[in-house]
This record gives structure tokens, C-alpha cells and sequence, in this order.
């Protein structure tokens, strides 16, 4: 018996001794998997905007005119004076997602063409929380209402690359309500939810209802155009014309 136990022993300390060690390995693995998304998520790919799958929606007025609505597009540098705390280490700019040989009728079909068609949704949100982590910027929006598209969260929060990123989604006011146009970006350990990125660099204030700017250029309003017009128009644009269905 105490040979057998003699025999028995060695057996199990080295079988336990080698369980320990690939039980560490993998712990190991895990831990670097996390740090990994604790430096930011990856940049989100580069698509053709003729690939998008299209999803119209049928809240809106067929015979809307968006010719004559007292809302002007103005094309303009419009990102002089914005302050971007990573100026001098990245080069911020928003790429314009356009096809070369297209030809408009009217500056609303360009800003469909380069916002609301490639984006996932449309929200009337409240700025909560700006922070960085490492390289990225974490934006985070309290939803108030959805105008298209599918918001699945109560909280919207925006991951994006400083590089990336547009100076004017340094502009955000806490607790001013915005007009935010997003795209999926994917699933943050970090945050435990779904993270998006901003689409076309958009700042859309509608508690001050004068700083209504987006990468092309500014939006005039005419005095009379109230908020809620305003945000029929965009609807109207995603119902008539579509958005990204992904």
C-alpha cells in the first residue's frame, strides 16, 4: 500500500503542477485580450457608399419639398476656431463619403448623400460625458427621442480615434440636447455595450438652435424655421431617401 501511495503521489503533483500552469497561460491570454480594448477599439472599416443597403421609412410626407423649407446649406471651412486638444499630435479630419461623379440638384441631397445615408440612426440626445482613453475620445449621449433607425440603448456613447475625429465633436455642451447621427462601430468590453462612431462630423445644437454645422459647411436657418421643422426636415430626408440599413 505505501509503494502504491509512493507511486500515486509523484503522479498527482505533477499532473496538478501542469494543470497550474496552463490555467495561467490562459488567465494570462484573457488579461491581455482586455487590455487590448482598454486602448481604445479598433477604427471602424472603410466602405462604398454604392454598397450601402438603403432602408426607407414610411413616417413622412411624400410630397415634402425640401426646396422651400427656409433651411440653407452653406458650404464653408467651417472647422476654424474649434478646439481639438490633440491639434498638434494628429491631423482631425472627417473624410467626405461621396461618389466622384455624382451630380445634385440641390445642396439637401448632398448632405443626405454624406450624413443620413450612411449612417444606422438618428437620436435627439443630451451630452453627458466627454473622456479619453489613451488614443480614443469616449463621447456619451442620454437618448431623448429617435427620429430613424433603431437606437437600442437608452445611452448612445461614441468611440473614436482622435485622428479620426472631426473638431467639431470637440464642441459638445453638457447638457445641451443635439440632433447626433451615428453608425455601428461594435461591442466595448470596456463599457459592457454597443459603441458607435459620429457620422459626417455633424454638431447639430438644438437647445441653442445656432450652431447647426456639419462637415460641408453650415446650416442657415431662416428666423422662422422653429426646432421641430427642423428635425421634420431630417426626417423627411431619412424617410424619402433612405438610411443604412447594417
Amino acid at each position: 500500500m505505501k509503494k502504491l501511495l509512493l507511486i500515486i503521489l509523484p503522479i498527482t503533483l505533477i499532473v496538478g503542477l501542469v494543470l497550474g500552469v496552463i490555467i495561467g497561460i490562459n488567465c494570462s491570454s484573457k488579461t491581455e485580450d482586455k487590455s487590448f480594448y482598454s486602448i481604445g477599439l479598433p477604427e471602424g472599416g472603410e466602405y462604398d457608399p454604392n454598397e450601402i443597403i438603403i432602408q426607407v421609412i414610411t413616417n413622412y410626407d411624400s410630397g415634402y419639398n425640401f426646396e422651400n423649407q427656409g433651411i440653407n446649406f452653406s458650404f464653408s471651412d467651417n472647422e476654424s476656431g474649434a478646439i481639438h486638444p490633440y491639434r498638434n499630435e494628429f491631423s482631425a479630419t472627417m473624410k467626405t463619403v461621396l461618389p466622384s461623379d455624382k451630380t445634385y440638384d440641390g445642396d439637401w441631397q448632398k448632405f443626405h448623400e454624406s450624413i443620413i445615408k450612411s449612417s444606422i440612426g438618428c437620436c435627439i440626445a443630451e451630452f453627458t460625458h466627454y473622456g479619453t482613453n489613451g488614443y480614443t475620445g469616449s463621447w456619451t449621449f442620454h437618448v431623448k427621442d429617435v427620429i430613424y433607425g433603431t437606437v437600442p440603448d437608452e445611452t448612445v456613447r461614441v468611440i473614436e480615434e482622435h485622428k479620426n475625429t472631426s473638431n467639431l465633436s470637440y464642441g459638445y455642451e453638457r447638457g445641451h440636447e443635439y440632433l447626433l447621427f451615428f453608425s455601428y462601430r461594435g461591442y466595448s468590453e470596456v463599457y459592457n455595450q454597443l459603441c458607435y462612431r459620429f457620422e459626417g462630423g455633424a454638431l447639430f445644437d438644438l437647445t441653442a438652435m445656432n450652431n447647426l454645422k456639419w462637415h460641408g459647411g453650415n446650416i442657415v436657418l431662416d428666423e422662422n424655421v422653429t426646432r421641430d421643422e427642423f428635425i421634420g426636415y431630417i426626417e423627411n430626408l431619412a424617410g424619402k431617401y433612405g438610411f443604412n440599413k447594417k
